[in-house]
């Protein structure tokens, strides 16, 4: 169970009952909230299910190096993110004292909305991995929110669905639509179907089911690393979805919506050029952040499609997604509502 959070609104186990629904008048978020990898490592108990995760001798490192190398990387991406005008507020690297290796990755059990009555809503999730339920520090979430964020947030607390096997992990099982209100999920150990109708349920956000696997045909892990979605863009790798009914309706969902599709091959996938996010910086510019390596996979034309929708922000990051199985897009907690400044 996540750490309480008295006196910040209201938390209930399971979640509880909205009257309206969140989100729909922006998809992009000015800031971010990020982790330092300060334990960072490979994580055996992960592993079993993200089939992206590398081994340090896979990628020709050191063990002992790995979490120097990845601060290293972090401290730059964070850098460059401020640099291009993006606010990043950074969490405590040791939640609550522990010694988390996939800390790095918060947006996996929290997400920011904005409420129907444009107040603040913290959703906390459900996580598959026991090592990993010790990340969640909502209070420091709290603490980092601008004054005029804090107002009125109410807090909803999905963790208790881990005692019956329903894990959800947060937008990294959910790429959001958040302007439509559609929730796209591959269906995964991480990600299971009955959670995600209960999320729906709470946040007044139509499901759009699927499954995506990998060349073994196993299951993907995570939903963000099969597709994202900007304003009026989405890259999704139709490759990874099997069934050509579902990757038709994930299509017609998309196109319908005013979505421009890049469909990505599993090359690419694999190089994470669908684990991005589109992000606006303090002067409103869109801009788009992704890994170097995903970049760098994406054919010429489809690098100039993306460019078409925002500024490219490339950070390169090998270790923490070679080791992590994520990258730049899971490293990156969106700040909803909009502050009223920077």
């Amino acid at each position: 169970m996540a750490e309480p959070c008295p006196g910040s609104g209201i938390s209930q186990e399971g979640g509880m009952l909205v009257q309206g629904a969140f989100d729909g008048k922006r998809q992009t978020a000015a800031g971010v909230m990020v982790v330092p990898p300060v334990h960072f490592r490979f994580d055996d108990e992960t592993a079993g299910s993200n089939s992206f995760q590398k081994r340090p001798d896979e990628l020709g490192i050191s063990a002992k190096d790995i979490t120097d190398l990845a601060l290293v990387e972090y401290s730059t991406m964070v850098d460059t993110l401020r640099a291009q005008g993006i606010r990043v507020d950074e969490l405590p690297g040791s939640p609550n004292g522990a010694a988390c290796p996939d800390a790095v990755f918060p947006n996996n059990w929290f997400s920011l909305h904005e409420g129907p009555d444009g107040a603040a809503v913290l959703i906390l999730y459900p996580m598959a991995a026991e090592a990993r339920r010790r990340e969640r520090q909502p209070t420091a979430v709290i603490d980092r929110l601008p004054e005029d964020i804090k107002k009125g947030l109410s807090i909803i607390d999905c963790t208790g669905w881990e005692k019956a096997g329903e894990y959800l992990e947060g937008t990294g099982s959910l790429v959001l639509d958040r302007l439509n209100r559609i929730a796209y999920a591959a269906e995964s150990p991480r990600t299971v179907r009955s959670a995600v109708e209960k999320w729906c349920s709470i946040a007044g956000y139509r499901p759009m089911h699927f499954k995506a696997v990998d060349k073994d045909g196993i299951a993907i892990y995570h939903t963000n690393v099969v597709m994202g979605i900007g304003t009026d863009f989405a890259v999704v790798c139709t490759e990874a979805i099997c069934d050509p009914s579902e990757r038709n309706e994930v299509l017609d969902s998309l196109t319908s919506s005013g979505h421009e599709v890049i469909a990505l091959t599993r090359a690419e996938m694999y190089c994470f050029a669908g684990n991005l996010l589109e992000l606006s910086s303090d002067d409103s510019t869109t801009k788009i952040a992704i890994s170097a390596s995903g970049w760098r996979a994406l054919q010429p034309e489809k690098q100039a499609a993306l460019s078409g929708h925002g500024e490219i922000v490339p950070v390169s990051i090998p270790v923490i997604e070679g080791i992590g199985g994520g990258s730049a897009r899971c490293m990156l907690a969106e700040i909803f509502p909009k502050c009223s400044s920077h």
